[in-house]
This record gives structure tokens, C-alpha cells and sequence, in this order.
């Protein structure tokens, strides 16, 4: 049976580097394309494909709705995260909330192929940087860090905010509203139980 592929990113360029990638790696295979979650949907409404490749941060959706709906329509599909998001930060979030695997945009050619055959073969798939990594991730958590009272969302923008970002910028990229985005601000900040951007600065310093 041919495996079927579907990419999804909201920047064409990568979606075309992705699918060509895709098929030198595995020349079999049936590779399609959508930009963003409203059209994921659609798709695979039409279609069950084996796996989904998504960049969590498109437009008109978000990972935990398109998750829920696409293992409705295909219970055994696998989905890949495809994101510029760290991944020592990110990948075990998504890998907790269903996702088969985590890989960073910047990843060779290689771990693509790893990511495919693991993934193809029921594993679940992180970087070696990020196995590296999950011994300290598992302690921390025990530990109760303060970053695991924020959502993906909230971390996102937070990381956002720390790099100097305006709301107005963090709205444009991530494709929100700029009160949304002023509502995860003050979100974040009564979790975190901070006044400021300084302090924010101080909690992911701590927690990083």
C-alpha cells in the first residue's frame, strides 16, 4: 500500500523544500500539501493519510482541535510536528499531548529520514538533542517548574514577549488578534504571579 503523505505549513517555500525532501527520501510515496489547519481538516475528511507533517503555529485552527478531529476521521494516522519552536522546550509538551514526533525546521535531511522510518514503524521520534535533554526534563517536572503551568500557547508568546516582541508583532506572526494576545499577556502573568516583563525574563532564565 502507497504511504500517504500530508505537509502543512503556512510559508509555500517550505512546503515545497519539505515535499521534495520527502520524496528523495521515500520515492513511493504520495506527498500533498495544505497551508493551513482549515484545509488539513478538509483534506483529510477526503482522504485518511498515514501522516500528517504540521507546523503548529498556521492559521484558522490549532494542534489540540486538528488532533482530536484527525484521529476521528483515522484513528491510526501519525502526526509529525514540523516547527521552528525549541525543541528541548516544545517536543515533549506535543509528544504528551499525542503528537508521534517532534522535529525543528533546521533538522538535516537525515533526521527527516530517521523521523519517517521511526514514525512509519510505530516509534516515536525526538532529536538526540532532546533525549539528551529528558533526563533533566523528567526531574524538572517532578519538580513542578513554574513553565509547566503555561500552555504550548502561553510558552510561545511568553518566549515572544522576553525577545522584545510588541503584541502587535506576536498578533501578525502568529495570526491573532492583538487583544487575544494581550489577554495570553496578562494570562501568563497571573500564573506566573509576575508584574512585569523583567520578572518574566527571570522565570524563563530559572526555568530554561
Amino acid at each position: 500500500m502507497v504511504e500517504k503523505i500530508l505537509v502543512a505549513d503556512d510559508h509555500g517555500i517550505v512546503r515545497y523544500g519539505l515535499m521534495m525532501m520527502i520524496r528523495k527520501i521515500r520515492p513511493d510515496v504520495l506527498v500533498e500539501e495544505a497551508q493551513d489547519y482549515s484545509i488539513v481538516l478538509e483534506m483529510a475528511k477526503k482522504t485518511p493519510y498515514d501522516l500528517y507533517i504540521l507546523d503548529v503555529s498556521m492559521p484558522n485552527g490549532s494542534f489540540l482541535n486538528a488532533y482530536t478531529l484527525l484521529k476521528k476521521y483515522s484513528p491510526q494516522c501519525k502526526i509529525l510536528i514540523f516547527s521552528s519552536l525549541d525543541e528541548e522546550i516544545y517536543a515533549m509538551r506535543y509528544i504528551e499531548s499525542g503528537a508521534d514526533g517532534f522535529l525543528n525546521k533546521l533538522a538535516s535531511e537525515q533526521e527527516m529520514q530517521n523521523a519517517l522510518e521511526k514514525i512509519f514503524n510505530n516509534g516515536k521520534y525526538v532529536s538526540d538533542a532532546v533525549k539528551d535533554s529528558l533526563v533533566f526534563y523528567k526531574k524538572s517536572k517532578s519538580k513542578g517548574r513554574q513553565l509547566d503551568q503555561l500552555s504550548n500557547r502561553e510558552i510561545a508568546i511568553a518566549n515572544m514577549l522576553v525577545s522584545g516582541k510588541s503584541l502587535k508583532e506576536i498578533s501578525q506572526e502568529l495570526h491573532l488578534h492583538v487583544s487575544t494576545v494581550s489577554t495570553y499577556k496578562t494570562r501568563i502573568f497571573e500564573k506566573l504571579q509576575i508584574q512585569s516583563l523583567p520578572d518574566l525574563i527571570k522565570v524563563l532564565d530559572l526555568n530554561n
